[in-house]
């Protein structure tokens, strides 16, 4: 008895403890759909902007890459954001003007092939600043 008294006890405590920790706000919100040239759902229902002529891609984004498509989608797969990527024949930079803070970059894969390239012998970083992430 005396056992499980100090476990809800000690559960209560950390529930409590959870519960008095603010939550995350973003103060930036950026869902980038790689390939897509326009808005897109996704299955939750959230609006993934399409990167062709987006404010994220450089000016000449349209001279060293290209749209596709995955060549073969799973139907467990949701479309949005996994059938489209951005193929790069040279260096290419998305930049992300956003506020001060802290922030969470998620990346979103589908392992395919894209315009006949294989993507096991893809590759890119994240840099913050001068921070190689």
């Amino acid at each position: 008895m005396m056992f499980s008294y100090a476990l809800l006890h000690l559960f209560l405590l950390l529930t409590a403890a959870a519960a008095a920790v603010p939550a995350f706000i973003a103060t930036d919100f950026i869902l980038l759909n790689c390939g897509a040239s326009s808005s897109l759902n996704d299955s939750s229902s959230r609006i993934w902007s399409g990167d062709a002529g987006s404010r994220y891609a450089p000016p000449n984004a349209d001279t060293v890459s290209s749209a596709s498509k995955a060549s073969r989608m799973l139907p467990s797969v949701a479309p949005v954001p996994y059938e489209t990527a951005r193929v790069l024949q040279s260096p290419f930079t998305y930049s992300f003007p956003v506020l001060e803070g802290r922030k969470f970059v998620r990346l979103y894969f589908y392992p395919d092939t894209y315009s006949g390239a294989d993507t096991s012998n893809f590759f890119f970083s994240v840099t913050a600043n001068s921070f190689t992430l």
